[in-house]
């Protein structure tokens, strides 16, 4: 210190600098841990600002997606997809419109010059249950190879279907909407008796076996089969043979 005060509080200020720079390192050490600083973590850039991180790149939109047609399961083995449509035309020998309903039963002389009943026909199915299932979905009995009149010709003329696949294809639909066995069985009668299977009335519904008396509701034409393996077997079963006449009984024209 020397004698003259003024000059003392300058050396006084002189000291606090210089010992300023290390008071203010210390401080940021305790706060501020980090490099240069005491600690681990990531330096800020030169010139201020956050740290530089990876480049964010926005990604292309996808590609749009075709939809998915409706797989063929069991539960509808009456829909075909137009690969499977095509194939079978292919198959048969005919074009795709005339297996969807432009080929359909003619009028003929086949039984002795009498009006007879024409029906397309193709080969018969390989035997199996799923060919079987194929021949139905297009109105063909597989035993036989044979499409009865219709399928069903009169009700797409009644309806706005295109074809007659479409309009078999709607009443199949329609009768596998039934909440139940009576309500099956409203639609199309014996479609819900016991031990008959969807799969059997809708089978039988696009062979044209089921009808129409009179003003009555549609009926199954089922003989007593109760699923689609038991149709096949009746189907291919010869005719039985007609009862032996018997005298004690009514015959043709008796009681006229």
């Amino acid at each position: 210190m020397s004698d003259n005060p003024y000059l003392d509080r300058f050396d006084a200020i002189d000291k606090a600098l210089l010992e300023l720079p290390a008071k203010l390192a210390a401080s940021v050490v305790t706060v501020l841990p980090g490099p240069g600083y005491g600690g681990p973590g990531t330096p800020f850039p030169p010139g201020g600002g956050e740290p530089a991180g990876p480049p964010v790149v926005v990604p292309d939109p996808p590609p749009p997606v075709p939809p998915t047609p409706t797989p063929i399961t069991d539960a509808t083995w009456w829909k075909r997809t137009v690969e499977q449509t095509a194939a079978f035309a292919k198959r048969i020998g005919w074009s795709v419109a005339d297996l969807l309903g432009a080929n359909q039963a003619k009028d003929g002389n086949a039984t002795y010059g009498m009006g007879g009943t024409v029906d397309p026909a193709i080969e018969p199915f390989d035997g199996t249950e799923d060919d079987a299932k194929l021949y139905a979905a297009f109105g063909f009995n597989p035993i036989t190879g044979t499409r009865p009149i219709g399928f069903p010709g009169e009700f797409r003329v009644r309806g706005s279907w295109e074809t007659e696949h479409d309009a078999a294809v709607f009443l199949a639909d329609l009768l596998n909407t039934a909440a139940d066995a009576a309500a099956a069985d409203h639609m199309y009668a014996g479609a819900g008796q016991p031990g008959v299977t969807m799969d059997l009335a809708i089978f039988l519904i696009m062979i044209g076996k089921a009808y129409s008396p009179g003003n009555a509701s549609p009926q199954l034409d089922n003989p007593g089969w109760f699923t689609i393996a038991g149709a096949l077997e009746g189907l291919a079963a010869p005719p039985a043979a007609p009862a032996p006449f018997d005298p004690n009984k009514p015959g043709p024209g008796i009681g006229r």
